[in-house]
């Protein structure tokens, strides 16, 4: 546990990977790239969480990522590197100091979004530089959202994809596994996989998986997720 303020405070900003969000209790979806870039056999691959105590501090906790899973696509009954989906699990046993609080999405229609509606996308972009770029207020770890609309329904083209969703938003390192949401509900109705560049430099397009192909296998842990391979943060950290 880490208090706003403390001397070498900034020293506990370690290293993020992506961004994630909760499904249920410890178990947490993100894209597979995200998954794969942690350092879960070691023991280096952490969720952090924030806290506000009752005297108005906020502190920072820490929660072991204990393994992670590969997307089964179900309509094959099988592997599928196609789609950009993992998830991670955690105890997330929390206590009186810094509980463990984080809330589940909330679910929502990605099947009823068309082009030109309005949504939110959320994470944690530029990862840990973000929160260093001031000289003042630095180090205080939160989720920056854009604003933007669909542009696209991009569909499947073979069995092994699925459609995607195209915002007309920037997207930049660090926010895959970031949500999608409605701006007035907050209902989940995506995640964000990649962004286009052009010589380096990002552009308004983010491309994101609906919602309705996250939710399926994550109701269940065994049937519809496969564990995967002992070698490879809300966000994904890693010391």
């Amino acid at each position: 546990m880490v208090a706003l303020g403390e001397p070498g405070y900034e020293q506990y900003l370690m290293d993020i990977q992506g961004t994630a969000f909760q499904v249920g209790r410890g178990k947490l979806a993100t894209c597979w790239q995200v998954c794969e870039a942690l350092n879960i056999r070691e023991g280096h691959a952490y969720i952090q969480t924030a806290h506000q105590r009752a005297d108005g501090v906020w502190v920072k906790g820490y929660w072991r990522v204990e393994n992670q899973f590969s997307f089964v696509d179900p309509r094959i009954q099988r592997g599928n590197p196609d789609v950009d989906i993992g998830i991670l699990i955690s105890t997330a046993v929390g206590d009186d100091a810094i509980p463990y609080d984080v809330p589940p999405v909330t679910w929502g229609e990605s099947t009823q979004l068309g082009v030109g509606d309005r949504v939110l996308i959320g994470g944690y972009p530029l990862g840990r530089d973000m929160f260093l770029a001031l000289s003042t207020n630095r180090g205080i770890v939160q989720p920056t959202f854009y604003d933007g609309i669909v542009s696209a329904i991009i569909p499947a083209t073979k069995e092994t994809e699925t459609r995607l969703i195209q915002i007309s938003t920037i997207s930049m390192g660090g926010i895959s596994g970031g949500v999608v949401c409605d701006p007035t509900s907050g209902a989940f109705l995506g995640m964000v996989t990649s962004g286009l560049e052009t010589a380096g430099q990002s552009m308004p397009i983010t491309y994101a998986i609906p919602s309705e192909v996250i939710r399926p296998p994550t109701r269940t842990q065994s049937a519809s997720w496969s564990r995967a391979p002992r070698y490879g943060a809300n966000h994904f950290l890693q010391a």
